[in-house]
């Protein structure tokens, strides 16, 4: 999950290189560029979380789904913004049906 909320972020992977090995070393010591530092429009706090998502070391990562929801809540980005999540959704032939969604 960390590797794709990197790449929606950031627009590229966390991890990558010219050849094979290249990546897998990239891979094994761990090392990715911030979010942040190619995209200043995502937050410090946000870039951190990627960056707990990402770590190698599994204890270093969220236990579980809970923590990561916690810390995603804790920036608050449910505002206006974000309303489309919420609005309805077209079906297969482009009609807008409701959305499961309970508030």
């Amino acid at each position: 999950m960390g590797a794709t909320l990197y790449c929606v972020l950031g627009g590229t992977v966390p991890l990558y290189g010219w050849h094979t090995l290249e990546l897998i070393l990239a891979k094994e010591t761990g090392t990715f560029t911030p979010v942040h530092q190619g995209e200043p429009f995502v937050h410090e706090r946000l870039d951190l979380i990627v960056d707990k998502m990402l770590q190698k070391e599994p204890n270093h990562r969220y236990a579980n789904c809970e923590q990561l929801l916690s810390d995603l809540a804790s920036l608050q980005l449910d505002g206006a913004a974000m309303s489309f999540i919420d609005s309805p959704r077209p079906d297969k032939k482009g009609t807008r049906k409701s959305s499961p969604r309970t508030t």
